[in-house]
């Protein structure tokens, strides 16, 4: 089984704070592995992807496997030219916290 999560189309400074709250929220229900789709990001900066590795982290560190789905050209760009392509890896498991 599996628990997703749909990212939101803007991951950027400006929406930071509104989506570290909600995925908070959402991590204190994380329950199976994690599903997060990207397909929906349109705009992703520098503070949105250090948002991502910090919920890839959070979900790795409870024993979850982390899995994203569908990630936008858009996403794919900014993790390759900020180096944190490791995100878009098919799934990750704890050993994985790189």
């Amino acid at each position: 089984m599996s628990h997703s999560l749909a990212l939101p189309p803007e991951l950027t400074i400006y929406t930071a704070s509104e989506t570290r709250a909600d995925w908070l929220t959402w991590l204190t229900t994380l329950s199976e592995d994690a599903v997060v789709d990207g397909a929906a990001v349109n705009q992703v900066d520098g503070a949105g992807l250090q948002l991502l590795v910090a919920l890839r982290h959070a979900v790795l560190q409870r024993g979850r496997i982390w899995s994203l789905l569908a990630p936008s050209a858009t996403l794919v760009q900014t993790c390759g030219a900020l180096g944190a392509s490791v995100l878009l890896s098919g799934s990750a498991r704890q050993g994985d916290l790189t």
